[in-house]
């Protein structure tokens, strides 16, 4: 693909999803979002850990949404202490120690490429609850910031401009782990009618 077409998707992938926490923001002081605690803490963790060990991997064109995610994920984290759910559940914690032993595990071994694929499963670990949550009570997740999300990891797949299996697979991983949690959010058997 021409370098200007990925690095315009790679702008548009960043810039869709810092625009995607807007209305995650304004739904969680309106009380009509629930962040996981978990969830966010992983992720805005995760996030900048992430952010550094992709960018010295060779990322460029598709860096944007990385640094986007790292971003919105640490001010949704701050939200969710006093507007947030959860944290102390045995699926919560769960997450938080399996998020915990890869993060050691990726220093340990000081490279950045199993940096990286630790914390994807960092990512996964903090995504699990917030599936749970997206299944069981799917009123309580903002669908236009999730569609938004999606919006931008669908971007920054076109945003790879190198399909080697490092810089790959973050984006391909992000496309599916949002359309998980947007499809949930539609197709959800618990969500409520109105």
């Amino acid at each position: 693909m021409p370098v200007a077409i990925t690095e315009l998707a790679g702008k548009m992938a960043g810039i869709i999803a810092i625009s995607a926490y807007l209305p995650y923001i304004v739904a969680i002081l309106r009380r009509k979002t629930s962040p996981n605690r978990a969830t966010w803490f992983i992720w805005a963790f995760v996030s900048f850990i992430m952010l550094v060990s992709y960018y010295l991997s060779g990322a460029r064109d598709t860096i944007w949404l990385p640094l986007s995610y790292a971003v919105g994920s640490s001010l949704i984290a701050i939200l969710s202490i006093r507007y947030g759910e959860g944290g102390r559940t045995i699926l919560d914690r769960s997450c938080l120690f399996g998020a915990g032993l890869s993060i050691v595990l990726g220093i340990f071994l000081k490279s950045p490429q199993v940096v990286l694929f630790t914390n994807i499963l960092n990512d996964f670990f903090g995504m699990l609850p917030t599936i749970k949550k997206s299944y069981l009570r799917p009123q309580y997740e903002n669908k236009l910031a999730w569609i938004m999300f999606f919006a931008g990891s669908t971007a920054n797949i076109v945003a790879v401009d190198n399909w080697n299996f490092s810089i790959a697979t973050y984006p391909i991983f992000l496309f599916f782990e949002t359309g998980v949690v947007v499809l949930l959010l539609f197709l959800s058997p618990h969500k409520r009618t109105y």
